[in-house]
């Protein structure tokens, strides 16, 4: 890879009329505690095949998203603090992927995470708490792994997944959410291992449409209504 590699730390990019900072086309980006706050776009957004990483990064109270994921990027986001934004933490489309590892998306206007499209990228270890939709949602054909995050109290589900999305959700917490912990609607499958739905206000996991997760090995205890609901045409496997 003969792709150049610059290190941007400790700006301060705030209340401009697009993004913060923008990564685009082959740029390999290391963005070290900068400060991208109150943009009219994203406090930090990658396009085209853009790659790099952005680690401790405060990406707060933008206007669209803290950090927003595009094309075939697929950057590193470690430690980064997206909160308060008026849309999403961080939001990945088109084919990107890479790694969000030990993020906090506090208190978004919609979601902690987002995916759309074919976006699959590993989630670990990312706090998504009181977002005013979803902790994490997967939007369409996604694919991908969620392992050790935690996504509570926020206003609907801890994770949502639609369309055909179907990663892999392995040992998440997802408790006092006002909605369910986990919910699979569409024809959204994958697997759900080890997951913590607990004390969410509707159920621990439920299953709506078409879906047929396989669920192995769940804690889905103390939730309002039902431990697992399956509805519609739904069905899959559960066991453990």
């Amino acid at each position: 890879d003969s792709r150049l590699v610059c290190e941007v730390s400790r700006n301060k990019c705030i209340e401009n009329q697009n993004n913060g900072i923008s990564i685009k086309c082959f740029s390999a980006a290391i963005l070290l505690e900068n400060h991208c706050s109150r943009n009219s776009y994203s406090g930090i957004a990658y396009f085209g095949e853009s790659s790099g990483e952005a680690r401790g990064n405060i990406c707060e109270e933008n206007r669209q998203n803290g950090i927003y994921v595009d094309g075939s990027s697929a950057p590193l986001l470690e430690g980064n603090r997206c909160d308060r934004n008026y849309d999403v933490g961080i939001y990945y489309q088109g084919e990107s992927g890479g790694e969000a590892r030990g993020n906090r998306c506090y208190e978004n206007g919609l979601d902690g995470i987002h995916l759309r499209e074919s976006a699959a990228p590993k989630l670990m270890k990312n706090e998504c708490v009181r977002n005013d939709r979803f902790g994490i949602i997967y939007g369409d054909n996604n694919s991908g792994e969620a392992r050790g995050n935690s996504c509570e109290q926020n206003r609907w589900n801890g994770i949502t997944l639609c369309g055909s999305a179907a990663p892999n959700l392995i040992e998440n917490d997802c408790r006092r959410n006002d909605g369910c912990g986990i919910a699979y609607r569409g024809e959204s499958g994958g697997e759900a291992r080890g997951n913590c739905c607990e004390e969410n206000k509707e159920c621990g996991i439920a299953l709506d449409d078409r879906a047929a997760p396989e669920l192995i090995d769940n804690q889905c205890n103390r939730n309002g209504t039902s431990g697992i609901v399956y509805r519609d045409e739904s069905g899959g496997e559960a066991r453990g």
